[in-house]
């Protein structure tokens, strides 16, 4: 196993890492891991990244739906993740999902409240 972590950011990682791993753990409890990796997939096809850049992507994705469920965040994740994995656009070689601020936003203040409604 490598020492060098790989400095490339993914749409996980661009979101604070309490808040991502609290979206992955509500994913991951509602099965919604495909979907990451399906995310995490089309980021990949966009900016050619490497098969370690995408399993960390995917294992970022799994460490917020993690923390998310903890939190009893599930429905923000989903909320987050459904509208992300809806606007992803690739321009260039480059990923970034269009919109999705107020359920970033529901997600991080659920994550950060340590629960939802």
């Amino acid at each position: 196993m490598s020492t060098h972590k790989n400095a490339r950011r993914t749409l996980w990682a661009s979101t604070p890492l309490a808040l991502l791993t609290a979206l992955l753990a509500a994913l991951v409890a509602a099965g919604c891991v495909g979907q990451v990796r399906d995310i995490c997939q089309r980021e990949c096809e966009c900016e050619a990244c490497s098969d370690e850049d995408y399993d960390d992507c995917v294992e970022d994705g799994k460490r917020v739906e993690a923390d998310s469920k903890a939190a009893g965040c599930q429905t923000e994740f989903e909320a987050y993740s459904d509208c992300a994995d809806a606007n992803l656009v690739c321009e260039g070689n480059n990923s970034r999902v269009n919109g999705c601020f107020d359920e970033r936003a529901g997600l991080t203040t659920c994550v950060q409240g340590t629960g939802g409604p």
